[in-house]
């Protein structure tokens, strides 16, 4: 059994949610006879899947989608300096529990926290006092890649600095972050318009609420709905 597929199964056995990245890369295997044709959406959580995804493919990197769990990834290339970026934080809203952190191999970081319980959404750069830092929240539909993958670009291997826990036992992150540093997602506002008021016609002799009914319908405007645009 490869590294690869050891960790896989233990970090399976510990709830987190998987799927196969090509060899040496961050992309997943969706190509012909690959394992994550929906790219992180083919992420399982079933050990006998994961078993065989590695003992086919035994050489292909972990990724691990995020649906059940909210990684701080904090990323230092490229100019970006997530580290001094994290401590900014930790000094206006106070320090974090410490839990699973792995580095990766291009000297990043994720670290790993309960997911929260309102909606919070995925972030490239989250913005602190105005400006962009060097640290992403990854989410939901977000994935990362696991120890011991190896980078792409460095062939470094990626590595615990701090063990894994069980998705259950993750920290939680306090609420000054959740409020105040992760984004929330916007609600969806969806927006009725005002019902037409039924002013009926006056009453006449002999006509029945029905005809009035009718009456009102042939001088109201007709409206225009539906897919194909229908008028009724």
């Amino acid at each position: 059994m490869s590294v690869f597929a050891q960790e896989a199964e233990r970090l399976l056995l510990l709830g987190y949610h998987l799927f196969q990245c090509l060899p040496k890369s961050k992309d997943p295997f969706a190509g012909p006879g690959g394992t994550a044709p929906n790219g992180c959406n083919s992420a399982s959580g079933d050990l006998e899947t994961i078993r065989r995804w590695w003992t086919n493919h035994p050489d292909c990197n972990i990724g691990l989608k995020c649906d059940n769990l909210l990684v701080i990834d904090v990323d230092n290339k490229n100019g970006k300096n997530g580290n001094a970026d994290f401590s900014k934080v930790m000094d206006r809203l106070g320090p974090v529990t410490t839990g699973p952190v792995s580095q990766s191999g291009n000297y990043g970081y994720h670290l790993f926290f309960r997911k929260p319980g309102v909606d919070i959404k995925s972030a490239k750069g989250v913005k602190w006092e105005g400006k962009k830092t060097g640290i992403d929240i990854q989410v939901g539909n977000q994935y990362i890649v696991m120890p011991p993958s190896i980078h792409p670009v460095t062939g470094l291997a990626y590595q615990w600095k701090s063990p894994p826990c069980s998705v259950d036992e993750l920290p939680a992150l306090p609420d000054a972050w959740i409020e105040h540093f992760l984004p929330h997602r916007t609600p969806k506002t969806i927006i009725v318009p005002d019902k037409p008021k039924l002013i009926l016609p006056p009453s006449c002799y002999g006509s029945s609420p029905v005809d009035r009914c009718r009456e009102y319908l042939t001088r109201v405007d007709p409206c225009i709905a539906g897919p194909r645009r229908t008028q009724f």
